[in-house]
């Protein structure tokens, strides 16, 4: 048919122009049930399988008591690296819950933002340990009646993180290539700044989060037990901590 026959034909026709509405993603609800998904890793000294953590805190006044806790809940806590990673992965905006569902990219901002900027202490699972002139890392820890024994162990090479008390950026912070989570590289300067406290004294374990409000900490030189009573408002006195398990 000739095209002016053809656009003859469509005179007196009505068209309705559909307006398209892109379809919006559907997330599952958050709940304390809810678990974030966080895919194994590995570094040169270290790896770990995948994990889910738990969206919420746990309550726990020390570090042994932590342990005791999570174990209780056939858990474990995270130590820095994880922590670090699990960091990136919220960051990101793109994780999984435990059944493989993607979570709304709003509430892992929301959720990151909230951690990072938290005014609890967060406890780690590593302990610093000096013998002489060395210092060991030890982590993966196992609750037992004698208390918290690491599974693992490793030397501390100087050369391979911070040695003294700086500054880090937000960027320092996730960006470390060291295996066990250690800060790389510092800077004096810019808009979000966390005060990094070196592994200096036996015994000592990680943390992040508080020490005071208006401050942020990744401190590797924390004691065991913080509680300081009589201080109210002092967000020492209820310590929190993860709540993670091998998939």
């Amino acid at each position: 048919m000739p095209i002016d026959d053809y656009l003859g034909n469509l005179k007196g026709h009505r068209y309705i122009k559909q307006k398209i509405t892109p379809k919006r993603e559907k997330y599952p609800p958050i709940t304390s049930l809810t678990q974030i998904f966080l895919e194994g890793k590995q570094y040169k000294n270290y790896n770990y399988p995948d994990l889910l953590i738990s969206t919420t805190y746990l309550p726990a006044q020390n570090w042994d008591y932590a342990h005791e806790l999570l174990d209780d809940l056939d858990s474990f806590m995270l130590t820095p690296r994880q922590f670090i990673d699990y960091l990136k992965l919220l960051k990101s905006g793109n994780a999984c819950d435990q059944y493989k569902r993607k979570l709304n990219p709003k509430f892992l901002i929301y959720k990151f933002n909230n951690i990072i900027n938290t005014d609890k202490l967060i406890w780690l699972d590593t302990e610093f340990r000096i013998q002489g002139d060395a210092k060991f890392i030890y982590y993966n820890h196992l609750n037992t009646s004698e208390g918290p024994v690491a599974h693992d162990r490793h030397f501390l090479n100087p050369f391979d993180f911070l040695i003294s008390d700086c500054c880090l950026t937000l960027d320092n912070f996730l960006a470390t290539p060291n295996s066990f989570g250690l800060p790389y590289s510092k800077s004096n300067y810019g808009n979000f700044l966390i005060k990094y406290h070196s592994p200096q004294r036996d015994g000592n374990v990680a943390t992040y989060g508080g020490s005071d409000i208006i401050e942020r900490r990744f401190n590797l030189n924390t004691e065991k037990e913080v509680f300081r009573p009589h201080i109210v408002g002092d967000p020492l006195t209820f310590p929190m901590t993860f709540k993670a398990q091998k998939c």
